[in-house]
């Protein structure tokens, strides 16, 4: 599985990490258990990163950290086979009607005006969901906290606010129980104050790096201090770019500076992470304004 192409098509990725253990049988029949982490995950599979290796088209068996949730899966791929290193697997579900992350993902054949896609939690049942939202919904959930949706789980139009969270290992080892049918990843998640959270964001993005090279990208998560995004352009740390937060190709807005403060390869693609600091700290949100690179980007 190419986490980045064909699986892609068949739903939204999100870059989130996420402990588990994985469990297969050796050579000799015997049951053996790890320790891993998913690193990006989508409705169908995801790309694991653990210290064992595994042959591709093997079956493993994913389950929460403490054990209650569990899914079967095939390693599909073998992404960095580094020797001395951890190893990143592409597994897919062997059933589709499997939820084990309990994320609801959009339909990916879809037809829709949405710009964004944004990691939200329903008030009402606590489902998670990634969902795709308009820029005057994602301005209403940046200004209010809170946005209403339809909920497949409510049966209804509800408020949903960010599912910025973390899901720190103490948590998820503390042996705790954890009803069946209840949400595991909302069970164990820790919320961060509002202000300081990181949220699963996903927003048209317009960067202009230090020479004038334009690209149209994404974030994949964003903060009041910063974001993250990915990119087949190469942006050295340290390097001040300009960007259109969100890029909207129908409205001229202010370009923001920004900081790159990290890059991180992903195996197996031709796109790289990238962690950027808006230089002024303004939480960054453009009204309007003229904007060399946003008349540059909507006429590339």
């Amino acid at each position: 599985m190419n986490t980045d192409t064909s699986d892609r098509r068949r739903s939204d990725r999100l870059l989130m990490t996420i402990p588990l253990r994985v469990e297969w049988l050796d050579a000799e029949g015997h049951a053996v258990e790890q320790a891993a982490r998913a690193i990006s995950l989508n409705r169908y599979g995801a790309r694991i990163r653990m210290p064992k290796a595994l042959d591709c088209g093997q079956a493993v068996r994913l389950m929460s950290p403490i054990g209650h949730f569990r899914a079967d899966f095939k390693v599909v791929d073998h992404i960095s086979p580094a020797e001395g290193e951890d190893h990143e697997y592409g597994v897919e579900c062997l059933n589709d009607n499997e939820n084990f992350w309990a994320i609801e993902f959009p339909d990916s054949n879809r037809v829709d005006a949405e710009d964004a896609h944004v990691l939200l939690e329903c008030r009402m049942c606590h489902s998670i969901a990634l969902l795709p939202l308009t820029l005057t919904e994602v301005a209403t959930l940046r200004s209010m906290g809170l946005v209403a949706r339809p909920c497949q789980t409510c049966l209804k139009d509800t408020p949903w606010r960010y599912a910025a969270v973390r899901v720190p290992p103490n948590r998820m080892e503390d042996g705790k129980s954890i009803e069946r049918g209840s949400n595991w990843l909302t069970a164990n998640m820790e919320f961060i104050e509002r202000g300081h959270q990181r949220v699963l964001m996903q927003l048209p993005l317009g960067v202009r790096d230090w020479q004038g090279g334009v690209d149209v990208t994404r974030t994949e998560n964003t903060s009041e201090s910063g974001f993250c995004f990915t990119s087949e352009k190469r942006y050295l740390p340290g390097e001040i770019v300009s960007v259109l937060f969100p890029f909207d190709a129908a409205t001229q807005s202010p370009e923001i500076p920004a900081r790159i403060v990290r890059e991180e390869v992903i195996e197996g693609s031709n796109r790289r992470i990238f962690g950027a600091t808006f230089e002024d700290h303004t939480p960054s949100y453009p009204v309007t304004a003229g904007s060399e690179l946003s008349s540059a980007l909507a006429h590339r």
